[in-house]
């Protein structure tokens, strides 16, 4: 099973939304998901989110890693 990219939730299979973006795919569990995505909104504000059982702790530790990977992958472009 694989999880949801915005809120984490697991994603049954045959189910969801597979979207592509210039630098990488993410798998959504719901069209609510891909519009928050495609909006651009931090889900650390989305009050639904921290209710599926994903503390935000969680969610802070995610970012931060992510934001690391990016920061690196930058460095090595340049």
């Amino acid at each position: 099973m694989t999880k949801c990219s915005f809120c984490d939730k697991h994603i049954e299979p045959g189910t969801g939304v597979i979207y592509a973006a210039a630098d990488s795919v993410y798998h959504l569990c719901s069209s609510k998901c891909l519009k928050n995505r495609k909006l651009g909104r931090d889900k650390l504000k989305m009050k639904w989110i921290s209710k599926k059982g994903i503390s935000k702790e969680e969610i802070k530790k995610e970012l931060l890693e992510k934001g690391k990977e990016e920061t690196e992958s930058k460095k090595e472009i340049k």
